[in-house]
């Protein structure tokens, strides 16, 4: 069922018991997904990366979703398993204002919303805005997409990591990561974090970063060497740092710009 409310909408699917709001107007991101096949279009959406997390989260656990748009991961999680404790951050008003509603509307208790961007330091910034895809916004210049632009973008408040989260945390068992080219200032931002907490991260990053061992590679190898592995979504096997380079290029060959990683520790 659909109620729509100028650029606001909202569902409610039935299989999950979940009321989603979500842009209407938007062509090609998450909330294209969910109105074009509704629980379909809300479970397909990248359902493996979805699937790994639950697996990963201990009971009580900690999760963590920086690119949270609408909420297609954390909602769905908070509402799998309202065990865990989720933190979503989100600085695009209004992805924000929809998924805060989302979050009222399902009286999700367990999930802690943030309108913040994370990056490596405090500031603040004007996004690069797609006029086609709400989850194709920008911070950076090399990851918007080819129809954004600065104009009528909104400045928004960026932060890292590492002072965002409670300093009474007694654990932080997954991350995941989807800011369209700004993951480098994410990680940069969070070292201390991951460090401390070594969770799993579940992340969309550059191929050609990866091919060329730089971005993301670079940091993971300078900072973690050995003690990080990577695994593709839904399969379990490890993959060394310094394999996945190639794997990389091979993504590029088939034409994925950026795909999605799992960067987990050696326990």
């Amino acid at each position: 069922m659909y109620n729509f409310l100028n650029n606001t909408a909202n569902v409610f699917l039935k299989k999950y018991d979940l009321q989603i709001f979500y842009n209407p107007k938007d062509m090609t991101g998450p909330s294209f997904h969910l109105a074009f096949d509704l629980d379909k279009g809300f479970q397909n959406y990248e359902e493996k990366e979805k699937q790994e997390i639950i697996n990963h989260l201990p009971a009580n656990g900690v999760f963590v979703d920086i690119g949270a748009n609408i909420g297609m991961f954390s909602l769905f999680i908070s509402k799998k398993r309202p065990d865990i404790t989720c933190y979503a951050f989100e600085p695009e008003p209004l992805n924000f204002t929809n998924l805060s509603k989302s979050k009222k509307a399902n009286n999700l208790t367990n999930l802690n919303l943030f309108q913040l961007a994370i990056g490596k330091e405090e500031c603040t910034l004007n996004p690069y805005k797609s006029n086609k895809n709400d989850g194709g916004h920008s911070l950076t210049r090399d990851g918007a997409q080819t129809n954004s632009s600065l104009q009528n973008s909104t400045p928004v408040q960026v932060m890292p990591l590492t002072k965002t989260l409670p300093p009474s945390l007694s654990s932080l068992d997954v991350i995941k990561v989807d800011v369209e080219g700004g993951e480098i200032e994410v990680i940069e931002g969070a070292l201390d974090t991951i460090k401390k907490y070594r969770p799993m991260l579940v992340m969309e990053t550059s191929n050609q970063h990866i091919a060329n061992q730089t971005g993301i590679f670079s940091i993971f190898q300078k900072e973690f060497g050995n003690q990080i592995f990577s695994r593709i979504p839904g399969n379990p096997t490890k993959i060394p740092l310094s394999q996945l380079p190639e794997i990389a290029k091979k993504k590029l060959h088939e034409g994925a710009e950026d795909s999605n990683y799992i960067f987990d520790f050696e326990k």
